[in-house]
C-alpha cells in the first residue's frame, strides 16, 4: 500500500505541475493554476505519508563495533603456457626470366675470288664477292607472364613494391589513392 501511495502522490504532483505551467487540464479537471496549486499539495501529501508508511530497515549495526574488513584471496598457479604462432598463408606469383637466347656465331668470310674482264686494272683483279650481310634475326621478346599480387604484403614479398602503372603486377586493388603508384 505504501508503494502505491507513493506512486500516485507523484503521478498527482506531475499532472499538477502541468497544470501550473499550462493554467489547466482538461482531462484532470483541473480548471485553473488555484487548482493545480491545491493538486500539487496533495500530491506531496500522499508521498510523504506513503513514505512514513514504508517499512524501516531492520539492519541495525552498532556505532561501536567495526564494520568485518573484505578479506581478498588471491591464488596463483604455475601452468605451462604454449604459443603457437602460425605464419598466414602468402600467394607469391613468380614470372620467370626470359633466358637470352644464344647468338650464332659469325661465318668466317669466304676467299677472294680471281674476276676476269675487269676493265680499270689491266687485267685480273681480285675482287671480294659482293656478299650480304646476313639480316640479324628478329626475336621476340616474351610476352610478360600475368602476375597477380593478393595484397601489398604479398608483392613487397616477392620484392615488387612499388608497383607503377603499366608494370606486370599492377592492379588498382593495390593503388589505395589512385595515383598510379601500388603499394607505396
Amino acid at each position: 500500500m505504501d508503494s502505491i501511495l507513493i506512486l500516485l502522490g507523484l503521478g498527482a504532483l506531475i499532472v499538477a505541475l502541468w497544470g501550473l505551467v499550462r493554467g489547466r487540464v482538461a482531462w484532470a479537471h483541473i480548471g485553473d493554476r488555484k487548482r493545480s496549486a491545491q493538486v500539487a499539495a496533495g500530491g506531496l501529501v500522499a508521498m510523504v505519508v506513503g513514505s512514513a508508511m514504508a517499512p524501516q530497515s531492520s539492519v541495525a549495526v552498532p556505532a561501536s563495533q567495526p564494520l568485518p574488513e573484505p578479506t581478498v584471496t588471491v591464488t596463483v598457479t604455475a601452468a605451462p603456457v604454449t604459443v603457437t604462432v602460425t605464419p598466414a598463408p602468402v600467394t607469391v606469383l613468380v614470372t620467370p626470366t626470359p633466358t637470352p637466347t644464344p647468338e650464332p656465331e659469325p661465318q668466317p668470310e669466304p676467299a677472294p675470288t680471281q674476276i676476269t674482264g675487269f676493265v680499270g686494272n689491266g687485267g685480273a683483279a681480285t675482287q671480294p664477292p659482293a656478299t650480304k650481310a646476313p639480316a640479324p634475326k628478329a626475336t621476340k621478346a616474351p610476352a610478360p607472364k600475368a602476375v597477380y599480387y593478393k595484397n601489398c604484403t604479398a608483392a613487397r614479398a616477392a620484392g615488387a613494391a612499388p608497383i607503377r602503372r603499366g608494370e606486370p603486377g599492377y592492379a588498382s586493388h593495390l593503388d589505395r589513392d589512385n595515383d598510379g603508384i601500388a603499394c607505396e
